[in-house]
């Protein structure tokens, strides 16, 4: 074939000047007892998460030169598949009706003592209660002015003034008074995972290696794969596979949900959900090349529990970038 004819062809075929090779995303979700009893929601029916960026760790053996992606990367990529699936970040704003009063969720009108009393709590709904207005709220001055409180409710934090109090609270019967407060509290690590002296020894289930004779981080690198899965699955022939990928240098993005309600109450953390998603780190050039693909892959299965971990296919340039194209499952 003629050189020019050749030189052609690759022109017109960029595909073929930089031929794509796959790389596998692991993912798996462990779900709790609480996390089983929350219904999933829906883009029509949204949950609201209050979002805590854990920035980039290297678990493991340290390996030189990781560029990570910057926190406002991760964050947005995780927001926008987080709300395909129906999960949005909080933006607490009030129920207000055509008056500008105030309301619960299901249209009832929000009233509060005229002249509430310092270090008191609010009397809510009493007959001689006002209706909490827009204009009360937007106001300099007043007892609901909301100037110099807290707008955004904070894990753990308590209302600051009578319209916050006012604002944060939850009828059993009528509902918030505000939409968009969190319903949970989203937790996002992402990273390197790398094994630190995983020597397996032959004479006894690879099974039993990773999880007794060579501890390490053995487990972590197997609980980043498999999760809990291996806790209620025929394991004998099943897990091989996934601890072979357990064995090698992995990126991974990880995110955790605990009940927001339990830990302002509280201040206890319990947890409903984990999403882990992981690739061997060795098939692209920097953790930046590969988080959208981990986040694609994950995104169906948020909040969702994994019976046994799913691999997902994506294709990857020499180079390392990542093409976000047509996923393919694939049985481990």
């Amino acid at each position: 074939m003629p050189v020019r004819s050749l030189l052609l062809i690759l022109a017109l075929c960029p595909a073929l000047t930089a031929a794509a090779r796959l790389t596998e995303v692991d993912v798996v979700v462990d779900m709790t007892p609480e996390g089983r009893n929350v219904a999933h929601p829906t883009p029509a029916e949204p949950a609201y998460y209050y979002p805590v960026l854990g920035g980039f760790q290297e678990l493991g053996s340290w390996v030189a030169g990781e560029k990570p992606p910057s926190q406002w990367d991760v964050a947005h990529v995780v927001a926008v598949e987080l709300a395909k699936q129906g999960y949005l970040e909080m933006k607490p704003t009030p129920y207000l009706n055509g008056a500008g009063e105030v309301t619960y969720r299901d249209g009832t009108v929000v009233r509060v003592p005229a002249n509430p009393v310092p270090g008191r709590p609010l009397e809510l709904n009493a007959p001689d209660g006002v209706p909490l207005t827009a204009a009360m709220l937007d106001s300099p001055t007043g007892p609901y002015s909301l100037k110099g409180a807290r707008s955004t409710p904070t894990p753990g934090a308590e209302a600051t003034s009578p319209a916050m109090e006012a604002l944060q609270t939850t009828d059993p019967v009528h509902g918030p008074a505000m939409k968009g407060t969190p319903d949970i509290i989203l937790a996002i690590q992402w990273g390197c995972a790398n094994p630190e002296n995983i020597n397996f020894n032959t004479s006894m289930s690879p099974l039993n290696d990773v999880l007794y004779n060579d501890p390490v981080n053995a487990s972590q690198m197997l609980g980043l794969v498999a999760g809990h899965t291996l806790d209620n699955n025929d394991i004998s022939i099943r897990a091989e596979p996934l601890i072979a990928r357990a064995m090698v240098n992995r990126y991974f993005a990880m995110l955790s949900a605990y009940d927001f309600n339990t830990f302002k109450k509280t201040g206890k953390k319990v947890l409903l959900w984990q999403a882990k998603m992981s690739t061997p780190s060795d098939r692209v050039v920097e953790f930046a090349n590969i988080l959208s693909a981990l986040v694609t892959a994950g995104g169906p299965h948020f909040g969702r529990e994994s019976n046994w971990p799913e691999a997902v296919l994506f294709p990857v340039t020499p180079e390392g970038k990542v093409l976000v194209g047509q996923p393919q499952v694939v049985s481990p």
